[in-house]
């Protein structure tokens, strides 16, 4: 089973930068790792949530790579190539995500309910710590079939997926790739 997982926390402080957390093995101390910054890049217009990255407002945005997996092997990179892109308006945050895969016939989906544990299934979630304390944060996932998982996360615990905001998110499966597109 080849499930691409990635986690990315966003601390939110939309202007101009947009910082990334990797996650590391636990020998490697928190000071040593390498964190991929964004921009997020203001839009005009909102793009088409659809799930394809081809409005102008994507191409136009800059490209966040580098990751590393949260799960199978925390730390380690990431085993498929994964380009996100972080774009705003007056009305929301966007984010783009295209999830590079050979082969899409064996990408992993388990369930496709709404809140559904992402675990064991290709998937990609993002933490906004909208505190900017590293311990209280927003959980947005989907999996290739595009469902809804959120959560709260309180003082580095357990997520509690009982909170449940008010977003969107489309996906599309395409030739080697399949993308995901939050608002």
């Amino acid at each position: 089973k080849r499930a691409q997982w990635i986690a990315l926390l966003i601390i939110a402080g939309l202007g101009a930068r947009v910082s990334a957390q990797d996650r590391a093995p636990a020998a490697t101390s928190a000071a040593s790792i390498r964190r991929p910054v964004a921009t997020a890049s203001r839009v005009t217009g909102p793009p088409v949530i659809d799930g394809r990255l081809d409005d102008e407002g994507w191409r136009n945005a800059a490209l966040l790579t580098g990751l590393v997996q949260a799960e199978p092997q925390e730390g380690a990179p990431a085993s498929e190539q994964t380009d996100i892109r972080i774009i705003f308006d007056n009305l929301a945050v966007y984010v783009g995500v295209t999830l590079h895969d050979p082969d899409t016939s064996r990408i992993v989906v388990t369930d496709k309910r709404r809140d559904s544990e992402l675990g064991g299934q290709d998937s990609f979630q993002i933490i906004f710590d909208t505190f900017h304390d590293r311990q209280n944060g927003f959980v947005f996932g989907t999996n290739a079939e595009g469902i809804q998982y959120d959560a709260q996360v309180r003082s580095e615990g357990a997520a509690l997926s009982s909170w449940d905001g008010s977003w969107d998110v489309k996906t599309q499966v395409g030739e080697g790739e399949w993308t995901a597109e939050f608002r």
